[in-house]
């Protein structure tokens, strides 16, 4: 369900960094689907991983929520996390972009939390709570 209750912005794009972590890639688009409120599009920006066939196997669920999922690929040229980044806000369509990385499994509330915080000419950073193997 898209539903902002932010005055400032209409449309939220969630942008997730990631190369060749799979299993870790899985867990992030597993929590962005029980999202309480979802971004309108979910950009996987993937430096040069091979990451296309998970992605293919997420569009139905992502489909099934009105949720666009989009694949930014760049050619793995090494270590280019800026250019990646960029690339994937270059496709993004949303008003406020959010920015993640693919260790970064996001609580139901993540998106209207942004939301509620967000103004304009303001960038938001969060922390995060880091898990052992055990929590994990």
């Amino acid at each position: 369900m898209h539903f902002f209750r932010n005055i400032h912005f209409k449309s939220v794009s969630l942008i997730i960094t990631t190369y060749n972590q799979e299993q870790h890639l899985k867990m992030v688009l597993d929590s962005v689907l029980n999202l309480a409120c979802l971004p309108n599009e979910v950009l996987i920006a993937d430096d040069g991983g091979d990451t296309q066939a998970l992605i293919e196997s997420y569009r139905p669920l992502f489909a099934q929520k009105n949720l666009l999922l989009k694949h930014v690929w760049q050619e793995d040229l090494g270590f280019r996390a800026t250019k990646n980044r960029n690339n994937a806000i270059k496709e993004a369509c949303g008003e406020y972009i959010i920015i993640i990385d693919t260790d970064t499994i996001l609580s139901p509330m993540f998106i209207a939390d942004h939301m509620h915080f967000a103004r304009p000419n303001v960038l938001l950073q969060g922390g995060c709570l880091l898990l052992n193997p055990k929590e994990s």
